[in-house]
């Protein structure tokens, strides 16, 4: 989670890759449902990498405030074959992953300059680091089977339909309670499970990373 009392220009840095991120997850969701043959996402402008068609307030306001927030969410005409939706919304938690390796080969090969001495510039280091943890946490948050969570439109073509209907009829206020308890105590056990798995996850695949370029860890 974003601290507001960090400095102002670390705030902006984190923001500015937070929305890169998000137009990248929701621009992928609107190719996925256009390739498959649904055309909403695409008539509504959202196949398109203009941050300001995948954002709403609430979700920017709600990430300046308190350090979480989310994209507008891609329409659907609810056509697709359960195969093809469960393609899409795998689509949200691959594209993170796209991106955390991306900016994890990043910070390797930032690392591997430095440790030359090519040159000591180390702001790099961590604005690339910033993207590989936040794009890590973003995909492990988007494999939590709750609505509107990506994971959740697995979950629902698996169940039978009287059981979806009722599992999504209460599930959203768990997601809202979780993030309200956070929120107003501070404590973050309920949530320790969780951030145990990023941490694990995003770890080992830079681990993996840094091998590639024969870096230590």
């Amino acid at each position: 989670m974003t601290d507001l009392f960090i400095s102002q220009p670390d705030f902006l840095v984190t923001f500015v890759v937070f929305v890169l991120s998000i137009t990248l997850h929701e621009a992928a969701h609107a190719w996925a449902t256009t390739r498959f043959g649904d055309t909403d996402a695409k008539e509504s402008g959202r196949l398109t990498l203009n941050p300001i068609a995948h954002f709403e307030a609430t979700g920017i306001i709600t990430f300046l405030l308190l350090g979480f927030g989310w994209g507008k969410p891609v329409p659907t005409s609810g056509n697709l074959s359960k195969l093809d939706t469960v393609k899409v919304a795998l689509i949200g938690p691959v594209t993170h992953l796209v991106l955390a390796f991306f900016f994890g080969i990043l910070t390797a090969v930032n690392i591997l300059l430095i440790n030359r001495g090519i040159y000591t510039f180390t702001a790099y280091s961590w604005i690339f680091s910033l993207g590989f943890s936040l794009n890590i946490t973003l995909m492990c948050v988007n494999l939590i089977p709750l609505p509107p969570l990506d994971a959740s439109h697995i979950l629902e073509m698996l169940l039978p339909k009287e059981k979806a209907q009722t599992f999504f009829r209460f599930a959203p206020y768990a997601l809202l309670a979780l993030l309200l308890f956070q929120v107003v105590t501070g404590n973050l056990f309920l949530l320790t499970p969780f951030f145990t798995f990023v941490y694990t996850v995003g770890n080992s695949l830079l681990h993996g990373i840094l091998a590639l370029f024969s870096i230590g860890f």
